[in-house]
């Protein structure tokens, strides 16, 4: 019963499948796989896992083997880890500093990111037009770096950042169901679902219509009755 605690983590290393989840999304939700992602042509026998057994075996190994009255050394071991694996976390070519730049690079480039507020005089407000046709970051970042940037206002579909207020909103009921017309005849669908993609408060879906317009409506028209 003794050597279960350490074989249960030993096998959750060997099964856990590291080439589905090291890769874009990791940047912004799984920094545990950054060194790794940043070790890719070093690893040992060329395998995620190999590399990571190892690496867990010789942590075991100094837990087991560490005299008692030396056990002082291993937190201090796992202390220097963690600041080496810190490293390509932070700095690394996968790191929170390279996705910084180039989520900022994608939304403000060759002005100023408080270019507005040194635009527009003091107590006056701007307001923003989306068409869809930028990146969204272009709205997110222009609201957050200028105090001036007032009502965003839409031709095509919201932002996913209005979705995401408006689900954050209804956080306190169990389940928020979104509806829309087809994602055929109207983008927002999609900004729906960008918007959902984060953990949501409570559980959450995001439904499209039926392609045709007339059909739409009345699936709209259906459901609206049904919630009532």
């Amino acid at each position: 019963m003794s050597n279960r605690p350490a074989v249960l983590p030993l096998r959750d290393v060997v099964v856990f499948p590291y080439v589905r989840f090291i890769g874009e999304p990791a940047k912004s939700d799984t920094f545990g796989l950054l060194p790794l992602w940043t070790a890719n042509a070093h690893l040992l026998a060329g395998s995620y896992w190999a590399t990571v057994l190892a690496v867990a075996l010789g942590l075991v190994a100094l837990l087991a083997l560490i005299p008692v009255r030396h056990a002082v050394v291993v937190p201090i071991v796992l202390l220097g880890v963690f600041v080496v694996l810190s490293r390509p976390v932070w700095s690394g070519p996968h790191g929170v500093l390279r996705s910084g730049e180039g989520a900022l690079f994608q939304g403000i480039r060759g002005v100023p990111r408080d270019w507005i507020d040194g635009s527009v005089p003091t107590r006056d407000e701007v307001a923003v037009l989306w068409t869809g046709r930028a990146d969204r970051f272009t709205v997110n970042q222009n609201e957050f770096f200028n105090r001036r940037v007032g009502r965003v206002y839409y031709t095509s579909q919201p932002t996913p950042g209005d979705f995401l207020a408006a689900y954050e909103d209804l956080g306190g009921y169990e389940r928020i169901l979104s509806l829309h017309i087809a994602g055929k005849l109207s983008g927002t669908i999609e900004s729906a679902r960008a918007a959902a993609k984060p953990p949501m408060p409570s559980g959450e879906t995001v439904a499209s219509a039926p392609p045709a317009t007339t059909a739409s409506a009345c699936w709209g028209w259906g459901s609206a009755a049904g919630c009532r």
